[in-house]
């Protein structure tokens, strides 16, 4: 191997400048690299969210800012409308002259939930013209969603307990949504067991009988009389019935249209009933020569007709007014209605109004 020639000045400058500038490149190539790495994520990163608008600056004073609308707090729920009925009280209507309030809208603002007619004793044996308005207005009231009440009655000579037992068997089948009285004012001394409480105490058990598991019976319907006879009458038709009716029905005329309670009160003293139905009530127009025709008295007795109701609210469940519409037979002694013969209403009719709304 020869031996090498010593280098010469110039040749080592050259080589000192270019190792200097290769080592200024590989730092320039490293920092390159670095600076790359920095902006170029690698697999399994995420990359940046894009960039967001700027949002303008909030101030709260600036009065195009508007303001959260403002929610109340709620209130106690409103108070119930006032009315006369109490929980488990109704109020019906009785009226055997026609047909026309099931088709009136003031007869549906009194809110009624029952309708009570009565017939005769036999009326569903009978192929007649009253049966046939029976039935029309036993469907008419089925269709309005009104309950039914039929109450039975008879003058002169009283039928057999076999014959009424027939006869009431035929109408709970010929009506079978419909509750039943077994004799209308059976104290009343045009009906045929004013002399006989024991007899009407067997009609009584007689419609039981038929009502047994299908329909609604009430055993004694009374017209309430401050005398000792009506006092006989109930305590003998009481022992032959041998137990408390369950439901009682009482008509109270006489105490709203005198401006008292005092029938009713003594009736309730006496005899302790656990159920009431008032049947019948109404303010007089016009009974016989002691009543004659007269608005005012008419109207002043309708704010005591729903007394009952308040006096006794536990007891009395049913209140039934008499009558609809007034006849335009002028020889009737009686009138309790609460539209003319015309159809106009009468102010008994807003005093009720009022009371039931």
């Amino acid at each position: 191997m020869s031996k090498a020639q010593p280098w010469s000045r110039r040749h080592r400058l050259l080589y000192v400048l270019a190792a200097g500038l290769g080592l200024l490149l590989a730092s320039y190539s490293y920092v390159g690299s670095a600076a790359a790495k920095s902006h170029n994520p690698g697999p399994g990163t995420h990359s940046p969210s894009p960039p967001h608008s700027p949002k303008p600056p909030h101030n709260p004073k600036s009065p195009h800012t508007p303001k959260p609308p403002h929610t109340p707090k709620p209130g106690p729920p409103p108070a119930p409308t006032p009315t006369i009925l109490q929980a488990g009280q109704s109020f019906g209507f009785g009226d055997q002259a026609s047909l026309k309030m099931f088709s009136d809208p003031r007869f549906y603002a009194l809110h009624p939930t029952s309708v009570r007619l009565v017939i005769n004793w036999d009326g569903a044996l009978k192929r007649n013209g009253l049966r046939g308005f029976a039935d029309i207005w036993y469907a008419t009231a089925i269709s309005h969603g009104l309950q039914p009440l039929i109450s039975f009655q008879g003058h002169g000579k009283p039928p057999s307990v076999a014959a009424y037992q027939k006869a009431v068997n035929a109408a709970v089948k010929r009506w079978p949504s419909a509750s039943f009285q077994a004799w209308n004012e059976a104290n009343h001394s045009l009906q045929s067991t004013f002399k006989y409480p024991q007899l009407a105490a067997a009609y009584a058990k007689a419609l039981d009988k038929a009502c047994l598991n299908h329909c609604i019976s009430v055993p004694i319907t009374l017209v309430l009389y401050q005398n000792g006879y009506t006092e006989r009458w109930i305590k003998s038709f009481l022992r032959s019935y041998g137990h408390t009716p369950a439901i009682w029905a009482l008509h109270v005329y006489g105490d709203a249209n005198r401006d008292t309670n005092a029938e009713l009160s003594l009736y309730m003293r006496l005899y302790h009933p656990q159920v009431v139905w008032v049947t019948e009530t109404g303010a007089w127009y016009h009974f016989s020569k002691g009543y004659p025709d007269s608005l005012s008295r008419q109207t002043k007795a309708a704010s005591h007709i729903l007394d009952p109701l308040k006096l006794f609210p536990k007891q009395i469940q049913r209140l039934y007014y008499y009558e609809w519409q007034a006849s335009k037979n002028k020889k009737l002694t009686w009138d309790s209605a609460l539209l003319q013969n015309n159809g106009k209403p009468r102010p008994v009719y807003n005093v009720l109004l009022k009371q039931l709304n």
